[in-house]
């Protein structure tokens, strides 16, 4: 799971300290043996850039799943994203 952020991201922190770092989602990826990621846009990285212009995205938040049967096409998750969705996810890997 790989979380494109930013500090100047309000969204980005909200989703941060309410749904992605909440003790349901953290225990679902530990269970999965997901590994959660976070890509920082605070300071401009091309190589980031890229990536999000990859997925036709001008901003963050990206929120992207990667998973072993298809490596090269991960899930979208949506900008405002919840915690059941992150879990579903992290529990179809398994």
């Amino acid at each position: 799971f790989v979380n494109f952020t930013a500090d100047w991201c309000v969204t980005c922190k909200v989703n941060e300290r309410e749904i992605i770092s909440a003790k349901s989602v953290v225990d679902a990826a530990r269970e999965s043996q997901v590994l959660m990621v976070q890509a920082d846009l605070t300071n401009t990285d091309d190589v980031l850039v890229s990536e999000l212009e990859r997925f036709n995205r001008s901003g963050v938040p990206l929120y992207l799943f990667y998973t072993p049967d298809a490596p090269d096409q991960p899930l979208v998750l949506p900008q405002v994203i919840s915690r059941s969705r992150l879990i579903e996810a992290f529990s179809e890997v398994i």
